[in-house]
């Protein structure tokens, strides 16, 4: 069986689309693919962002399944709720939170599964429908800036890079 764990936020998990979700991400990915022994499972929850992530047992747990391909999606939480009125000192402190998180987090996963044994896809986050309303963080700046910290850590850890977030920057409009 070749195990493909998917981990993030509520754009993983599917958690309050406002299309009726017809399949979540893990199911589209093996209703896709043609090889009978695939298991997708979905890991995403909800709301987390990366600290949480780095600091679960649930990263613990997925990499004791040893899986082939994990598929990760964070940073559209991580930006702890700023607002236009935080100072660039408030970004950069949020960012920087960000980065420091996946490293730990990636840091883990390389520690205990190598490119050999483990692909990574590391993605962007998505653009989302509340990005002009409640949640003014979840903005066009601050997705790209977590896009160049992706870049880099993709480098760094040996991982795939999807940018979803420059293919769906207007999906909420």
């Amino acid at each position: 069986i070749m195990r493909v764990i998917f981990d993030g936020d509520s754009t993983t998990a599917t958690y309050g689309s406002i299309n009726p979700v017809l399949y979540t991400r893990d199911q589209l990915f093996y209703r896709s693919c043609a090889y009978p022994k695939l298991l997708c499972e979905n890991w995403g929850i909800g709301g987390h962002m990366a600290w949480q992530w780095c600091s679960s047992t649930e990263l613990h747990n997925y990499v004791a399944e040893n899986p082939r391909l994990i598929v990760l999606r964070w940073g559209l939480n991580d930006s702890n709720n700023a607002t236009n009125n935080d100072t660039t000192s408030d970004w950069i402190t949020h960012l920087n939170s960000y980065s420091n998180s996946m490293v730990c987090g990636l840091s883990y996963i390389r520690l205990h599964l190598s490119p050999a044994d483990t692909s990574i896809i590391l993605e962007s986050p998505n653009s989302a429908s509340d990005t002009n309303t409640v949640y003014t963080n979840r903005n066009m700046i601050w997705c790209k800036a977590v896009d160049q910290v992706n870049r880099g850590l993709a480098r760094r850890f040996a991982c795939c890079y999807h940018d979803v977030f420059q293919l769906m920057w207007d999906s909420g409009t």
